[in-house]
């Protein structure tokens, strides 16, 4: 059985294709040829924005994007001002969470008399999620922990960004509108596509409340003999495998962080449960922070843990079953596109 945390890798991980990278139920729509015009694309972080610009660069805008030239946002004003002379047509897209942020672009349009508007990538905190853990496979071949946002080699990335940078920008997020001086504001949905080779089904359990209880005084076993398998779940978990399911765990191990439970300590406590179910899974996953307050991805019901599996094991999540006992089990099978089953009604019979 192979036992990770949820950044460790022993082997090159799948790539992700560009099929991945999140679509757009609709494009953005041009203006034709003799109608300039100035887009600004904004939303979440992660949310598909580059997907959508590209559909517009394609079409003859040109570009302007802080990520590629660096700088703050209005350091791309003096370019923009210089395209619009030039008649030229302009797409900017960043986060533009906020009015104040939108406002230099707005009064560089209005000064050169070119009509700009606002479209928004509609997408959901839980879905960015996902997209940034997808982002983080592809770059790094794993999720990265909090220490290593920190680290010099990922920290410069701005598609490697920490967990907070979501919550930050929800907080701080102020509704486009008309009155701030836009032409037209324009809401793009998000759906996502996976790549067609990713055909695997698996399912993909819990392990506290749903495979085991135990004895001691944490709510978790801190070593082996503690474990006290549910041993009657065992004969469906093997007639899972033997259906062509692929066996995968994901688990809070939040004592790690707090120092009641050490790493090899979880591990063997993994072991130890299948081994009272005699059955074998491919791989067992972990999060060992704690909260609060939020710090990573993979602490359940964040998705990282769910999108390591899903690119490793190139899983169709439309396919897999994710086993649990708690509401945020059935959060990180939503946001990872798995069906949730209640461990109980699972189990019956």
């Amino acid at each position: 059985m192979a036992r990770s945390t949820s950044s460790a890798r022993s082997k090159k991980t799948p790539s992700v294709t560009s099929s991945v990278t999140p679509q757009t139920q609709t494009e953005a729509s041009p203006r034709t040829a003799s109608e300039q015009e100035v887009v600004l694309v904004g939303g979440m972080p992660a949310g598909g924005k580059t997907s959508l610009t590209r559909a517009l660069v394609e079409k003859g805008y040109e570009r302007l994007n802080r990520d590629t030239v660096g700088g703050k946002v209005d350091d791309l004003l003096p370019r923009l001002g210089e395209l619009l002379t030039a008649g030229k047509s302009v797409v900017l897209d960043n986060l533009y969470a906020t009015a104040e942020s939108r406002a230099g672009a707005v009064k560089v349009a209005r000064q050169h008399q070119v009509p700009i508007r606002f479209v928004l990538m509609n997408t959901s905190l839980e879905e960015a999620q996902f997209n940034a853990c997808l982002r983080m496979m592809e770059r790094c071949g794993k999720v990265l922990h909090p220490e290593e946002h920190k680290q010099a080699q990922y920290r410069e990335d701005p598609n490697l960004f920490p967990v907070a940078v979501l919550y930050k920008y929800r907080k701080e997020f102020e509704p486009p509108s008309l009155s701030e001086g836009f032409s037209a504001v324009e809401s793009v949905a998000f759906v996502r596509r996976f790549p067609s080779e990713w055909k695997n089904k698996a399912v993909i359990f819990d392990f506290d409340g749903t495979l085991r209880t135990h004895e001691g005084k944490e709510k978790y076993p801190v070593k082996p003999s503690e474990v006290r398998a549910m041993k009657a779940r065992g004969a469906q978990i093997k007639r899972l495998q033997a259906e062509g399911y692929l066996l995968l765990g994901a688990s809070n191990q939040s004592g790690i962080a707090k120092g009641t439970l050490t790493a090899a300590a979880a591990e063997a406590c993994f072991d130890e449960t299948l081994r009272q179910l005699d059955v074998t899974f491919k791989e067992v996953r972990y999060c060992p922070h704690k909260v609060p307050p939020i710090s990573c991805y993979c602490r359940k019901p964040g998705p990282g843990m769910g999108v390591e599996l899903i690119v490793k094991y190139q899983l169709d999540p439309r396919q897999c079953i994710y086993v649990g006992d708690l509401g945020t089990d059935a959060s990180f099978a939503a946001r990872c596109g798995f069906q949730f089953v209640d461990h109980n009604e699972f189990f019956r019979g």
